[in-house]
């Protein structure tokens, strides 16, 4: 990990997003943030929206990490199944359990 850092903080134009599979537990989410933290995370990134019916654990780790949401993804395609993050997109699958149309 201290090698990893030490090359990362040699690169200046750069930008980390911690991304996660949304079916990721929460615990295990927090682990790697707080290990991960030293990198000067830019966001979060949540992918396979569309395999998980609960979406609390994203919340949460948003809320608790104060870290912008960059991008979602909720299929398959993942370059072309990937979406800027936006509040009702989470929050829709939050309340309804399904993406917004």
């Amino acid at each position: 990990l201290v090698h990893l850092l030490n090359y990362l903080t040699v690169l200046q134009e750069r930008s980390i997003y911690l991304t996660f599979s949304a079916n990721a537990k929460e615990a295990d989410m927090n682990q790697a943030l707080s290990a991960l933290r030293p990198f000067k995370l830019a966001g979060l990134v949540f992918t396979h929206l569309d395999e998980t019916n609960t979406f609390g654990n994203l919340f949460n780790l948003s809320w608790a990490s104060r870290l912008p949401l960059i991008y979602f993804s909720k299929g398959t395609r993942v370059l072309n199944d990937l979406l800027p993050a936006q509040a009702d997109f989470l929050t829709q699958f939050i309340f309804d359990g399904r993406a917004a149309a």
